[in-house]
């Protein structure tokens, strides 16, 4: 189970190979872990992504077979900090507001 960004290195890295007929190893460094990006990667999995975020993350673990990471795991109690939501067009405004400009 890899993430997007990683999804797509080892797609090349694949690619690479298959065409210039090279084997030799290489490593792939993980970017991300798969949980960051729970919703894209139970997508490419054929998973329903219809539920909230941390439920998806639950789900991607019964599917992985490995925890959900505490980083994650502890959003479900963290206290929301911001909660702001606005359209592009008043992106600016709303960072000048939050550092009081």
């Amino acid at each position: 189970m890899i993430d997007p960004h990683t999804a797509v290195a080892s797609s090349v890295y694949r690619r690479y190979r298959a065409a210039a007929s090279d084997f030799t190893p290489a490593v792939i460094d993980s970017t991300a872990s798969p949980f960051k990006f729970e919703g894209s990667v139970m997508a490419a999995l054929g998973k329903d992504t219809s539920l909230p975020d941390l439920e998806l993350a639950d789900k991607l673990s019964e599917v992985a077979g490995v925890p959900v990471p505490k980083a994650v795991s502890d959003l479900r109690d963290a206290p929301v900090l911001h909660d702001i939501v606005c359209d592009r067009t008043q992106m600016k405004d709303e960072v000048k507001k939050f550092l009081n400009l």
